[in-house]
């Protein structure tokens, strides 16, 4: 110790350099200090607002969204018939998006895209009020359709912008517009913040976008604590030259991470996932980057079944007409043929051709009528039914293809299984197509399993019943599998394609929903979700 402290020259040197330069580093810390503070709060002031915007923006998508989604309901013949009978629930979804129907008079004079204010509980809803009129001009009701923006809202928010967010309910109309405030105070903590209106259809102020960052973790407010200046000349003085070059390579790395997931997702590639562990605030923002990956998943996954049932709609009034218009000459074609076979009686030739013409003809009849199932709306018989039963129904229609191809079936069903108010005969059909189905897969024998089981669903109070059927057979590749459940679509020689198409609306006009998975040469699983 003493040896450290004694007056030698290279002692002396570091402490006068020391005593010269302090007074300089202080200055030029202050200087710099203030400079890049005001510099900083610029950026911020800059960043909190394109928060608010980055929020403003998301509320116009939600408002889109629910528009279509409006859309989509009040053109639904089934929907209006039962908006007309009076047996339309007041509550038709909760959750993502919030889905209400306002049964009586008009509440209002203008519809459309808007910022709804709920009282009870007290909320607001980014989304769209669509009437439903009756065809003969009679008013129903009115469609709300929309995404609350609550604390589930403002946390996506504020992960996806590293802003803190938040949505202030408003009761008294405020006119003021969208301003900044350096000094707000927010849950006791004082905020650089930017306040942007939510206003409704008739410019009433209903609530206003919080977006903010705390001030103790600013610039100036860290440096001003007494402790900053003597850490920072210490730590400049023996840390910067040992760890410069460590720290440089901890944070190039994630950066570099960042910037090629950020280019992937540019470039359409959304399965991403960053995982940084080295520091809490890579972690938190390795996470935000997962989360924002996994939204647009769910955007496009939504984009796509939209389109997919805007596709499938106009496909199948196009079915429709034709098959209607092929069914009348095939009954005159058929009609004819039979004629001829009967004045030919004696002529094997002639036979053989009006036979063949009537084949012919009966295989065309089949393929118009699966048409035909295909586009017509399903009229749904509901009645409460134990699906074990539905199940056992449609293996014992199958029992014949079964038995021709040597399947195993293996039964594993859970014990009180609660009833799911079904149309029995339309899910044995769609049952019985996906059994049929697993037998041709497995034409040289195999195993299918059916597993039945009960299993709760944020969706539905009461959860769902999931049935699965399980084969051992040739599987499906993985560039067929998201198109299996279109129309017209098959992987066999022969079929017209319709088969998973017809058991898809099948189950989607239940309120269910089908999921297949598949390997090739290890088999096929297709799973079928109902509501209790």
């Amino acid at each position: 110790m003493k040896k450290l402290f004694r007056l030698t020259l290279q002692n002396k040197l570091i402490a006068a350099f020391l005593f010269v330069g302090l007074v300089p580093m202080i200055l030029s810390s202050l200087i710099v200090v203030s400079m890049n503070s005001r510099r900083l709060e610029k950026q911020i002031e800059r960043d909190i607002k394109k928060a608010s915007e980055e929020t403003i923006k998301v509320i116009r998508d939600y408002q889109s969204r629910a528009e279509q989604i409006a859309s989509f309901l009040t053109d639904n013949p089934r929907f209006t018939a039962s908006a007309r009978s009076g047996e339309a629930p007041q509550v038709i979804q909760t959750g993502r998006p919030l889905i209400l129907w306002m049964e009586g008079k008009p509440q209002r004079d203008s519809y459309g895209k808007d910022i709804i204010q709920l009282e009870m509980p007290q909320a607001l809803i980014a989304g769209t009020i669509t009437p439903l009129d009756d065809e003969d001009g009679t008013h129903l009701g009115e469609v709300i359709v929309g995404y609350q923006l609550g604390k589930s809202f403002a946390q996506d928010m504020s992960l996806l912008t590293d802003v803190e967010v938040s949505i202030h309910y408003m009761v008294e109309d405020d006119r003021r517009d969208a301003y900044y405030e350096k000094k707000a105070i927010f849950q006791e903590v004082e905020y650089e913040a930017y306040y942007q209106p939510l206003r409704n259809r008739d410019g009433r102020t209903v609530g206003r976008i919080f977006t903010g960052v705390p001030k103790r973790y600013g610039f100036s407010e860290t440096v001003s604590t007494w402790r900053f200046f003597p850490i920072l000349i210490g730590l400049c003085a023996i840390m910067a030259g040992s760890l410069g070059y460590t720290m440089a390579r901890r944070i190039s790395k994630p950066i570099r991470l960042f910037s090629k997931g950020v280019h992937d997702v540019a470039e359409g590639n959304l399965d991403q996932e960053i995982s940084i562990t080295s520091s809490e605030e890579l972690a938190e923002l390795s996470n935000a980057f997962n989360h924002m990956t996994e939204k647009l998943r769910e955007m496009r996954q939504l984009e796509e079944e939209l389109r997919r049932k805007d596709r499938l709609a106009a496909l199948g009034e196009l079915s429709a007409g034709v098959a209607h218009e092929i069914r009348n000459p095939l009954g005159i074609i058929r009609s004819s043929a039979q004629v001829l076979e009967k004045n030919a009686a004696g002529n094997k030739k002639m036979e053989e051709l009006t036979s063949f013409i009537i084949g012919e003809v009966d295989r065309l009849n089949r393929v118009v009528s699966n048409f035909l199932d295909f586009a017509r709306p399903h009229d749904l018989d509901l009645e409460e039914t134990q699906i074990g039963d539905v199940v056992e129904k449609s293996l014992h229609l199958a029992e014949p293809k079964l038995s021709l191809t040597h399947t195993e079936v293996v039964r594993d069903y859970d014990k009180n299984l609660p009833n799911v108010k079904i149309d029995p005969e339309l899910i044995s059909q769609a049952f019985l197509n996906l059994i049929i189905n697993a037998a041709e897969a497995m034409a040289d024998g195999g195993k299918l399993t059916l597993n039945a089981r009960h299993a709760p669903d944020l969706r539905f109070r009461r959860g769902y019943v999931e049935v699965s059927f399980a084969d051992t057979g040739t599987g499906i590749p993985e560039e067929m599998l998201g198109k299996i459940f279109n129309p017209f679509f098959s992987g066999k020689d022969e079929g017209s394609g319709l088969g998973l198409a017809i058991v898809h609306k099948i189950i989607e006009a239940h309120n269910g929903k089908i999921s297949v998975k598949s390997e090739v040469d290890h088999g096929s699983i297709f799973a079928v979700r109902l509501p209790v």
